[in-house]
């Protein structure tokens, strides 16, 4: 129907009802984050999630392998989903140095509480534990961002030795 048309879509989330999608129309990139009862997609949706946990088992809710590269990141305000997957993304890519804890609890919303832990390589027992947390507020998008942003310089400076 026109313009309109869904050409591609990537699913971030599903519930037993819903899906949150980002589609991309035509050649004009747009992040959908509207709600869609599951039925009126259900087989493209059905056959993505089997498709993604065949290959995937880390999560029941996130679904997505595409990371916004590190240079673009830090530009734009990133759903719980993206920060997720920005996160894998960077204990992949700093394999050495961070381990992902995919569920430490639940938020108030029912969103898996994820955690990275970051280490050097050499084994201490007297070494410090630093904890830092965000998102804990509804819209400061700030802290968020700026843990991610910790976080990477921390991977970072670990692989450059600094």
């Amino acid at each position: 129907n026109g313009s309109n048309n869904l050409n591609q879509f990537e699913i971030i989330a599903q519930s037993s009802k819903y899906a949150t999608i980002k589609a991309k129309n035509f050649n004009k990139e747009e992040s959908v984050r509207s709600l869609a009862e599951c039925s009126s997609i259900n087989g493209p949706l059905n056959e993505h999630l089997e498709k993604y946990h065949s290959s995937n088992s880390e999560s029941n809710n996130f679904i997505s392998n595409n990371p916004i590269l590190d240079a673009e990141f830090f530009k734009c305000y990133c759903s719980y989903y993206e920060l997720r997957n920005q996160y894998c993304y960077w204990v992949k890519k700093y394999l050495k140095y961070a381990k992902f804890i995919s569920y430490i609890g639940k938020s108030h919303q029912g969103r898996d509480l994820f955690a990275i832990e970051i280490t050097g390589t050499e084994l201490n027992k007297d070494k410090k534990n630093i904890i830092y947390t965000s998102g804990q507020h509804a819209h400061k998008w700030i802290s968020p961002a700026t843990v991610a942003f910790i976080t990477y310089n921390m991977l970072k400076d670990a692989e450059s030795n600094i």
